[in-house]
């Protein structure tokens, strides 16, 4: 990925060792990220300007999602 992308992980629960090794590396190299989980298996990186947490779907898998 040269400056924006977005990468969608499945079953989150079982590799988020490595995830977290992703967000740290990402946050090392100063980049600019959104990282957040969607019910029920799904990790989400948005990097530069890529973004789906403002499309209404998305916005409704992660508002209240403690509820489900």
């Amino acid at each position: 990925m040269d400056r924006n992308g977005l990468i969608v992980f499945h079953d989150a629960c079982v590799v988020y060792n490595g995830l977290a090794t992703i967000v740290e590396s990402l946050n090392a190299r100063d980049m600019s990220f959104h990282a957040y989980n969607l019910p029920d298996v799904l990790f989400v990186i948005e990097i530069g300007d890529s973004s789906i947490h403002n499309l209404g779907w998305v916005e409704q898998l992660l508002i209240d999602n403690h509820l489900d």
